[in-house]
């Protein structure tokens, strides 16, 4: 596809536009950059208080709204796929595009049965494990196989999802690797070195909640007294679980402020409870840590090996503490150099990862229109 043919993608989202940025967004305007004409269909926000901050699209340009609690009450679903289901009907006829980019297994239960040009599953997370419920699971299930039989290409974002596909699906055979990478432009080299005092040992960390294991930031608390921790990211609607002196909340941070928000950290930690969820996670935070250019600690599992050059990993919470103690008596040095840090960023960029697409739609498109051909 050249940038002279305008390639239009109908480019459903499940998450707000305006949510915490993230690879729906970076993914989208990396396209555009590359000379695809992008249409945004977002949810509409429900908390207005979370942004992700400027983008190329200020607003999407087609909005919907999921009614809460569908997944708990069969009658709620149904309303809300009967008027989604002739609400996507007519933005599918209405917007002209060459593919159609759907993001999460749900969607595919609202869509038209007969759908024109090419369809993109991009497969970003383990859908099965964001909720526990059987009768969940067993509705998105059957609407992951739907979607990935449905489409002429699947995009998964780690090795990991590339297996569950190919376990759980029954045509599983147009599966390609798009990892993630990081958000904005590369940052200049950060000021790394160690602590004066005790009392200036900072942590940072940046993301939600959910996802963090309590018992090995306790644990550190606990066996370091000198440390102090700085969480940046969306707060829960109950915090009185991290009640403690040590453990500064700073909310959101637009992304192109975080280097600033970091800057007094000695280094940058990933201390996740290695879940279904989480092991099937190619973690953008990962790579927006490098960019960062500090020291990283990070809980080991086996989708991030490949980040060993620039983390220092752990398996349980004792080791997070030897880590930690390990770091502070020489100072934090920094695994990686400059140079390493430079290069893995150019390799794994948000326009690189655009190109990969732009490669496979263009071979995906080719191939229709010549089967066309042969037909015709």
């Amino acid at each position: 596809m050249s940038s002279d043919e305008r390639p239009r993608i109908l480019y459903f989202m499940y998450i707000p536009w305006q949510w915490v940025k993230a690879r729906p967004q970076y993914l989208a305007e990396a396209l555009r950059d590359r000379g695809f004409s992008v249409t945004i269909v977002s949810p509409l926000m429900w908390r207005k208080e979370v942004s992700a901050g400027e983008g190329v699209f200020a607003e999407p340009q087609i909005h919907y709204r999921f009614l809460p609690f569908r997944f708990r009450l069969r009658f709620i679903y149904g309303v809300n796929r009967l008027f989604l289901r002739i609400w996507f009907a007519f933005v599918v006829a209405w917007v002209k595009h060459d593919v159609l980019w759907i993001p999460f297994p749900e969607l595919v239960d609202y869509l038209p049965a007969r759908l024109d040009g090419l369809v993109a599953y991009d497969c970003m997370d383990d859908a099965l494990a964001l909720d526990q419920l059987a009768t969940i699971r067993k509705r998105l299930a059957i609407l992951e196989d739907k979607v990935v039989n449905r489409a002429d290409v699947v995009f998964v974002s780690s090795q990991s999802l590339a297996v569950k596909i190919r376990e759980r699906t029954r045509n599983a055979g147009k599966l390609v690797l798009v990892r993630n990478a990081f958000g904005g432009a590369i940052l200049p080299p950060a000021e790394v070195s160690g602590p004066k005092t005790v009392e200036e040992i900072r942590i940072g960390y940046v993301g939600n909640l959910v996802t963090l294991d309590r018992d090995a930031i306790w644990a550190t608390l606990r066996g370091l007294p000198g440390i102090a921790y700085d969480m940046i990211g969306p707060r829960e609607a109950d915090m009185s679980t991290w009640q403690n002196p040590r453990v500064t909340f700073h909310g959101l941070v637009a992304h192109d402020e975080l280097a600033r928000a970091v800057e007094d950290d000695q280094c940058l930690i990933m201390p996740y409870v290695t879940s279904e969820r989480v092991l099937s996670a190619d973690s953008m935070k990962l790579y927006d840590y490098v960019n960062l250019g500090k020291p990283i600690v990070s809980v080991w599992y086996p989708e991030i090996e490949r980040f060993r050059p620039f983390v220092e990993f752990y398996t349980t919470p004792d080791k997070l503490v030897s880590v930690l103690r390990e770091l502070i008596a020489k100072g934090f040095p920094r695994k990686y150099t400059e140079e390493q840090r430079i290069a893995f960023l150019a390799e794994n960029s948000w326009a690189e990862r655009a190109k990969v697409v732009e490669g496979v739609l263009h071979d995906l498109k080719t191939s229709s229109a010549r089967s066309r051909d042969r037909h015709g």
